[in-house]
């Protein structure tokens, strides 16, 4: 099966690992741009210029710590990450900055090319159904009110009664509206996994926490003493306030 239309960034110091994948992914149909150094990187990342990225968390004398920074603030594009040595500290750190899989060199470019498949179907599968539930609110009421926030799920908006706008990334806004429709119901980590990735939560996978993390920072009064996504300790979170629903007049 081809994956035609979908872009594979590539960032290895290793030109011989950068041309084995590149053939890999284009023998099934995908296009590949590689990153020779880091501001390049940067510039492709910043230009959205890529569905998936393959990093090295070695990549142009970049440490791991810094590759782990980077993947957390572009945690909107999936990531494979690799390592040149096995060590099963990285991986649990690639994991809980957000990287969708972590592999270790030598590479298996099938394997590869495998697994970023297999997250690409996962994540079209997530976007198929917010975009289904997103179509299935508009025959709802249209504006969503809880605290100071409104939110028109129709147009991805969200701003205050004041009318300042809230700046959210699609995944934040997906993770709102997922507790906006499970108000008051707590959701296990495991749930919020599968409802937004298509994927089981991992034990040492902290990404689910920060990203709720990030979302009160925006939407709580004082994130130290969240009011509005509260944890339930060994369960999960729980949304707690009121919700009203408006019709647009």
């Amino acid at each position: 099966m081809l994956d035609n239309g979908k872009r594979i960034l590539i960032s290895d110091t290793d030109n011989r690992t950068l041309d084995r994948l590149e053939s890999a992914f284009e023998r099934h149909g995908f296009s590949v741009i590689k990153a020779k150094n880091k501001p390049q990187l940067q510039r492709l990342m910043d230009n959205h210029a890529a569905d998936l990225v393959v990093l090295n968390v070695d990549f142009d004398q970049m440490d791991s710590n810094h590759a782990f920074r980077f993947v957390g603030r572009n945690h909107t594009v999936p990531f494979v990450t690799v390592s040149d040595v096995e060590d099963r500290k990285t991986r649990l750190a690639a994991l809980e900055a957000g990287a969708d899989d972590h592999l270790i060199k030598p590479l298996d470019e099938r394997e590869v090319v495998a697994r970023s498949r297999a997250i690409l179907r996962r994540i079209e599968q997530v976007q198929r159904q917010v975009s289904a539930d997103q179509n299935a609110l508009r025959d709802q009421p249209t504006f969503i009110r809880f605290h100071r926030w409104i939110v028109d799920p129709a147009k991805f908006e969200v701003h205050s009664t004041s009318g300042e706008e809230l700046a959210l990334t699609t995944s934040d806004f997906n993770m709102l509206l997922l507790f906006l429709n499970n108000a008051k119901r707590v959701l296990s980590r495991d749930a919020i996994a599968e409802a937004l990735r298509g994927t089981k939560w991992s034990p040492f996978d902290r990404s689910i926490d920060n990203q709720i993390a990030r979302l009160r920072k925006k939407i709580e009064d004082d994130p130290t003493d969240p009011k509005i996504i509260k944890t339930v300790r060994g369960e999960g979170y729980t949304f707690t306030a009121d919700i009203e629903t408006h019709l647009d007049s």
